[in-house]
């Protein structure tokens, strides 16, 4: 009896072992699990992040594809707990690109590689067409002695992704120049120049100033003083012009404009349509050689 006993208690504690043995056998298999998961997920969101950096230096025009084939190799270029190794542009046709970027992510012991891949179409800055001086979706008064050389579209709201090829959105994240509630007269306004105005706010010119590119302003203009601008200015509010201001290019407001020319505000201003103003140096602006996103993996 006593041996049976004995034999029995050798049999369940063999037993016991056994299962203490596979417990924890799987105890140190789950955190391998976990952090190989977490890692996974680490690294597919780090190649998520390294494809819009990559668009995001193609639309600023940070990167130049000059053949068919251009590799981006990078050795320190940590991103939480990943680096970005290298971004692949590759010309599939004059109009799409194919992009490719390659990371890793480190966390816990394990290492994740991961590689994801979008294709971009890139619009043709043929695409785009000016042939007004002015367009407002309001009434356009000019008085006095100003001048309007090319068509005037009253009444017209112009569209702005129709003219540009992208959202605001987009135009402001793309914008060299961003002020808020400048003071007068602020410079530089070169390139692409987004302002952006406290509601029924204005922003002022009123003294020698000079500007170029694109300027958009979320909120109105007033134009008091001597000043030159070349390119496109868009403004979100109503606008009004008098003295000796000059603009060559195009002009578009969502409300109302009033151009004056009254002798008492200094004289003459005009505003002339130029299509080789808003030719080569203004198409080749980012906002005119958008890329879309065709399709992600």
């Amino acid at each position: 009896m006593g041996k049976v006993i004995i034999i029995s208690i050798l049999i369940l504690g063999t037993i016991l072992s056994a299962i203490s043995i596979s417990l924890a056998d799987k105890m140190q298999k789950v955190p391998k699990t976990i952090s190989q998961n977490v890692v996974e997920k680490e690294a597919e969101s780090l190649a998520n992040y390294a494809l819009n950096f990559a668009i995001k230096k193609l639309r600023n025009t940070e990167v130049s594809i000059t053949d068919s084939l251009l590799k981006l190799s990078y050795t320190n270029f940590d991103i939480g707990n990943g680096s970005i190794d290298s971004l692949i542009y590759r010309k599939i046709t004059s109009n799409e690109i194919l992009l490719k970027a390659y990371v890793h992510a480190n966390v816990a012991g394990e290492t994740a590689t991961e590689v994801k891949s979008t294709t971009l179409y890139q619009q043709p800055s043929n695409q785009i067409n000016l042939s007004s001086a002015i367009t407002a979706a309001g009434s356009v008064t000019v008085q006095g002695s100003a001048e309007v050389n090319g068509d005037i579209s009253e009444n017209t709201p112009p569209d702005f992704e129709e003219i540009f090829g992208i959202d605001k959105q987009h135009a402001k994240d793309y914008a060299n120049n961003y002020y808020v509630d400048p003071a007068n007269n602020i410079t530089p306004v070169a390139d692409i120049t987004w302002i952006d105005l406290e509601e029924n706010s204005s922003f002022i010119i009123s003294s020698n100033w000079e500007g170029s590119g694109i300027l958009i302003v979320n909120g109105n203009l007033n134009v008091s003083g001597n000043m030159y601008f070349q390119g496109i200015v868009w403004i979100m509010g109503n606008v009004r012009i008098s003295g000796n201001a000059n603009f060559d290019g195009a002009l578009f407001v969502e409300s109302t404009i009033e151009i004056d020319g009254d002798a008492i505000l200094t004289g003459n201003c005009e505003v002339n349509f130029d299509s080789n103003v808003l030719s080569e140096d203004i198409y080749n602006m980012p906002v005119f050689s958008s890329y879309y996103i065709t399709n992600w993996n």
